[in-house]
C-alpha cells in the first residue's frame, strides 16, 4: 500500500483510505492490554434535526469531557503520543432514486466530530462549531488555530458513516484535548420534511484511543479511577 501511494502528505493517505479502507482488526492489538495504551467507549442516541418555525433545522450535539490524566501527560513533557478518534453510526439510505442526484440526500443524517485545540477553552470550541453559541451574530475573531498534524484531516474523513483519524504529538498537546464534540449535518431526514422523519433520532458510537510509547507510563490506572464520562447535550 506505501509503495503504490507513496508519502505522508494527506493526499497519499486520501489516495490509500480510498483504495483500502482503514484495513483490518489486528487480533494482537485487539487481545493485548498494556498500561501504556487505552481505548474509551461511548454509545449513545442524539436527535439530528427538530423542526422549528415551520422548517427542520439542526438539533443536538454532544459534548464528550473524557476524564484525561492531565498530569501524567504533562508530566511527559514533549513525549510523543498517539491519539485516535473512530466515529461509527448507521444512515438511513435515502428512498426511491433522488439520494443519487444530490449527494446530501442519499444519507438520513451525517455526523461529524472534532476535538477541541490545544489552545482553545471550552466555551471557544462551542463557538468555533456553531454560531448558536456567539455573543453576537460575527464570526468570534480570536478562535485557536488548529496546529496538530491529523493524518486524514478533516476534509478527508468525513466520507461513509465510518470516520477515523489520527495525529502524533507532544504529550503536553495532548493534555489539552480532552473535550470532543459530536454534531450533525444535512441530510433527507431534515431536507424532505414530508416524509416525517425530521425528529428521529442517530444512535452512533465513538472510541478515542490513546497510546504512549513509552511502556513505563500507566495511561490506564488513572483514566479507570475517573472512568464516568460526562457528555453535554446542546441545542
Amino acid at each position: 500500500m506505501i509503495d503504490r501511494f507513496p508519502g505522508d502528505s494527506k493526499t497519499a493517505a486520501h489516495q490509500r483510505l480510498r483504495c483500502y479502507g482503514y484495513g483490518v482488526p489486528d487480533l494482537h492489538r485487539a487481545i493485548n492490554s498494556a498500561e501504556n495504551a487505552v481505548s474509551l467507549v461511548f454509545e449513545g442516541a442524539l436527535q439530528p434535526f427538530q423542526k422549528k418555525r415551520s422548517e427542520p433545522r439542526t438539533y443536538q450535539m454532544h459534548v464528550h469531557q473524557l476524564p484525561w490524566p492531565a498530569d501524567v501527560l504533562q508530566g511527559l513533557g514533549a513525549a510523543r503520543v498517539r491519539m485516535r478518534v473512530t466515529l461509527s453510526y448507521f444512515i438511513e439510505p435515502s428512498p426511491g432514486s433522488v439520494g443519487w442526484k444530490v449527494n446530501t440526500r442519499y444519507a438520513s443524517h451525517g455526523l461529524r466530530f472534532d476535538v477541541i485545540r490545544p489552545t482553545e477553552n471550552l466555551e471557544g470550541f462551542k463557538q468555533r462549531i456553531s454560531k448558536d453559541f456567539w455573543e453576537n451574530e460575527k464570526r468570534p475573531v480570536n478562535q485557536a488555530k488548529e496546529t496538530r498534524n491529523w493524518v486524514i484531516g478533516d476534509q478527508g474523513r468525513t466520507n461513509g458513516c465510518l470516520h477515523s483519524d489520527w495525529w502524533v504529538g507532544s504529550a503536553v498537546d495532548l493534555a489539552a484535548c480532552g473535550s470532543i464534540v459530536v454534531y450533525p449535518v444535512t441530510g433527507w431526514w431534515k431536507d424532505r420534511r414530508h416524509l416525517g422523519c425530521y425528529e428521529n433520532k442517530a444512535r452512533y458510537s465513538m472510541i478515542v484511543s490513546l497510546e504512549s510509547d513509552d511502556e513505563t507510563v500507566d495511561l490506564y490506572t488513572p483514566i479507570s479511577q475517573t472512568v464516568d464520562v460526562q457528555t453535554e447535550i446542546m441545542v
